[in-house]
C-alpha cells in the first residue's frame, strides 16, 4: 500500500524537475511511495526526459497551464497515498525527508500537515513556514523590517530548534506533507489562484477548522526559490494579485484598505532609505512594487 504520494508540478523546468525527482529516489528509504508529475503544458523536453529517466513516475499532461493549485488538485485526485507530499520542482531533498515527515504525522494524529526546514542554495536558512497569516499584524511586521525574524527564538518562519514546532499557520508550498482526506475535505486548492498564496489560502481554511500544522526541523530540503519562475515583474504581479484575491475573499473592504495603506507606507520608507544611501537598484524595485500594488489594489476594489 502506498503511504505517500509525492506530487510535482512542472512548467518548462526540465533540469530542475529531473534533479528534484532524482533526489527523491536517492534519499527516500523504508517507506512505500509513488511520484506523480503533473505537467502544465511545458514546451521544453520535461516529459520526454522524465519518461526516459524515470519510467515509474506517473505523468499527467495538461493541455494548458491553469496554474499551480489546479495542477496539484489533479495530482491529489490521482494519488493513492494516505498522505500527499506537495514538492516543488526547485527542491532537493537532503535526507530521508519523506519518511521523517510521514512518521511524524503517523505519531501525531492531531496534526494535519507538516514540512521540513528549507535552505537556499548556499545552505542558509530560508522561509519554511509562516506562523502569521496575512493580517494587519503581519503588515506591521513588514513595515518594521520583518522585526520577528531578528529574534531566532520566535521562529517566525524557520525552525532554529531541534524539535518540532506546532502552530496554526501555513507550511511552505515548496514541501507540504498533508493528510489527503483533510486536503480533499476543504476542497483542495482554490483554482482561482493561479500562483502564489494558494497554500496560504488552503492552510487558512484548515486553521478555521481548528487544524494545526508542524515544522519538523530534522527534515532538510534545499529550495532554489524562484527557480521555476524567471521573469521577476511577472512574479510581482502574480504574487500581489493573489494576495488581494485572498484578502478580498476573507476580509472586509475596510481591513483590505488598511493592508493597502500599510503596504504603501512600507514601500515609501524603503524608497526613501535606498535613495538616501544611493542604492538606485533597490529604490527602483520598491517604486515598481508600489506601482504594481496600487494598480492591482484599485482594480480589485472596483
Amino acid at each position: 500500500m502506498v503511504k505517500v504520494s509525492v506530487i510535482f508540478v512542472s512548467y518548462n523546468t526540465s533540469e530542475l524537475t529531473i534533479n528534484a525527482i532524482k533526489s527523491v529516489y536517492e534519499k527516500t528509504k523504508d517507506i512505500k511511495y509513488e511520484i506523480i508529475l503533473v505537467d502544465n503544458n511545458s514546451h521544453d523536453n520535461t516529459i520526454l526526459r522524465v519518461k526516459e529517466e524515470f519510467p515509474n513516475v506517473v505523468i499527467y499532461e495538461n493541455e494548458r497551464n491553469d496554474g499551480f493549485g489546479a495542477a496539484n488538485n489533479i495530482g491529489v485526485d490521482l494519488a493513492k497515498g494516505e498522505y500527499v507530499f506537495l514538492l516543488n520542482t526547485d527542491t532537493i531533498l537532503c535526507n530521508n525527508v519523506i519518511k521523517i515527515l510521514s512518521d511524524y504525522l503517523d505519531e501525531n494524529h492531531d496534526i494535519v500537515a507538516c514540512g521540513g526546514n528549507l535552505y537556499d542554495g548556499n545552505l542558509n536558512p530560508a522561509a519554511s513556514y509562516s506562523r502569521l497569516f496575512p493580517s494587519i499584524k503581519l503588515e506591521l511586521n513588514e513595515l518594521l523590517f520583518n522585526l520577528t525574524s531578528w529574534f531566532k527564538f520566535f521562529n517566525s518562519n524557520f525552525n532554529y530548534t531541534d524539535k518540532p514546532i506546532v502552530f496554526k499557520g501555513s507550511i511552505s508550498g515548496a514541501d507540504s506533507l498533508i493528510r489527503k482526506d483533510a486536503f480533499k475535505n476543504v476542497g483542495g486548492f482554490d483554482e482561482k489562484i493561479f500562483l502564489y498564496y494558494e497554500e496560504t489560502d488552503l492552510f487558512y481554511r484548515l486553521s478555521k477548522l481548528n487544524h494545526s500544522v508542524a515544522s519538523v526541523p530534522s527534515a532538510k530540503i534545499i529550495h532554489l526559490e524562484g527557480g521555476s519562475e524567471q521573469v521577476k515583474s511577472i512574479t510581482l504581479e502574480r504574487s500581489l494579485n493573489s494576495k488581494y484575491y485572498y484578502l478580498n475573499k476573507f476580509f472586509s473592504k475596510g481591513i483590505v484598505k488598511v493592508h493597502h495603506m500599510l503596504f504603501n507606507l512600507t514601500c515609501f520608507t524603503r524608497i526613501i532609505i535606498f535613495k538616501i544611501i544611493n542604492n538606485k537598484c533597490k529604490s527602483d524595485y520598491w517604486l515598481l512594487l508600489k506601482k504594481i500594488e496600487n494598480e492591482i489594489y484599485y482594480k480589485r476594489i472596483k
